[in-house]
């Protein structure tokens, strides 16, 4: 392997740990979202409500598979 492969390498590398990273805070944050939903005794479509998103979105970030974005203008 020549140097410039091994620097490719270690880059995707780092790039892969940073995503594995990111899923696992995904999936910590939702479990919380989870469980603080369900200790208030409330369905994924109040929470939506109550933040203004529907209750797919918030089945989404309860599972880990999506981020919840900053919206503009708030």
């Amino acid at each position: 392997m020549t140097v410039p492969e091994q620097v490719e390498g270690a880059e995707a590398e780092e790039a892969y740990d940073e995503v594995d990273q990111l899923n696992d805070l995904n999936r910590a944050v939702g479990k919380q979202l989870r469980l603080l939903r369900e200790r208030a005794a409330l369905m994924q479509r109040d929470v939506g409500d109550r933040l203004g998103y529907g209750p797919d979105l918030i089945s989404a970030l309860e599972r880990g598979v999506q981020q919840l974005q900053r919206r503009r203008g708030r």
